[in-house]
């Protein structure tokens, strides 16, 4: 005889408000400087759009949301990744909790962030909150024009051949998230080209692309 409400539906519930509802898009310093440097290198119809956002930003996002990689650059992005209830299958489970990790794009907070998800789910029911303390603020983003990236480019078009330098959002959360107390100026990069399966079985890189990579970092300590 089962309430017509479990907690598995309110959660789920609040979990598909989460989804159907994005964070809304924005251009931060790292993706501004990524369609400057690129732009002047894509086909007519691209260069326009890059040249003239103000005039064709909703089509650069609708364009950018095609892909995980680049949706990301523009959001900060939440995926469920854990979910538990229930402790046998005849009883309703009176709790339910869910995991969702948050990448968060410069600028916004684990505060902020926290409170927008709960005027998304919008049911005082569901409780949200960080989980523990295994969560950092977003990193800052170093300016193109600044020593640490004009070192990076410079080793880096040394590094290969034919490539068009550009700032970039790194997707990922990098060990780099440690120097934060350091130095706001950290450049992240990754000088492997053709990585396989991150975070799954069997993982791995090329034997050629790992050697570029060990030249690369030899080559900018010597800088």
């Amino acid at each position: 005889m089962p309430d017509p409400e479990t907690a598995v539906d309110i959660l789920m519930r609040g979990l598909m408000k989460l989804h159907d509802n994005p964070f809304p898009p924005r251009f931060v310093t790292a993706t501004e400087g990524f369609l400057r440097y690129v732009g002047p290198e894509m086909p007519f119809g691209q260069r326009m759009a890059f040249a003239n956002r103000w005039l064709f930003e909703r089509l650069i996002v609708k364009a950018m949301d095609a892909s995980p990689s680049s949706r990301a650059m523009l959001r900060t992005t939440s995926v469920t990744t854990i979910l538990e209830a229930g402790i046998k299958d005849n009883v309703v489970p009176s709790v339910a909790t869910a995991i969702a990790n948050f990448r968060l794009l410069p600028g916004d907070s684990v505060e902020a962030v926290v409170q927008k998800v709960k005027e998304i789910i919008g049911d005082d029911r569901v409780e949200v909150m960080p989980k523990g303390k295994v969560y950092n603020e977003a990193s800052s983003t170093p300016e193109a024009d600044g020593l640490g990236f004009q070192k990076v480019a410079k080793i880096a078009r040394q590094t290969y051949d034919n490539v068009v330098v550009s700032p970039f959002l790194l997707i990922g959360a990098t060990d780099s998230r440690h120097f934060g107390k350091v130095s706001d100026h950290i450049v992240k990069f990754s000088p492997v080209v053709d990585p396989i399966g991150f975070h799954t079985y069997d993982e791995q890189v090329s034997i050629n692309s790992f050697q570029h990579s060990i030249w690369f970092f030899e080559q900018l300590m010597r800088e």
